[in-house]
């Protein structure tokens, strides 16, 4: 019997930082405020625009008191799944 692969999937940073906002109830300027991070960055995060920087990450880390390297490592895995894909076109 032939054992498929399974496919894990790999979200951008972004995403957490939306869930949380949702399950917190809170509005992104007011996480903009409590995080240090600009509103047009969370923005763009979200939206997967952009990239989560050390620096973002820090702060991320700071306010849920967690480690630079989990949404560090959340990124690492979004960028390796992206190559993967488009080795696969």
């Amino acid at each position: 019997m032939l054992k498929k692969k399974r496919t894990i999937i790999r979200h951008h940073p972004g995403i957490y930082i939306k869930e949380a906002l949702d399950s917190l109830n809170m509005s992104l300027k007011e996480f903009s405020i409590k995080t240090e991070i600009k509103e047009d960055v969370l923005l763009d995060l979200i939206n997967e625009k952009i990239p989560l920087t050390y620096d973002i990450a820090s702060k991320l880390a700071n306010f849920f008191n967690n480690s630079v390297e989990a949404w560090m490592n959340l990124q690492k895995a979004f960028d390796n799944q992206t190559l993967e894909n488009k080795g696969k076109r």
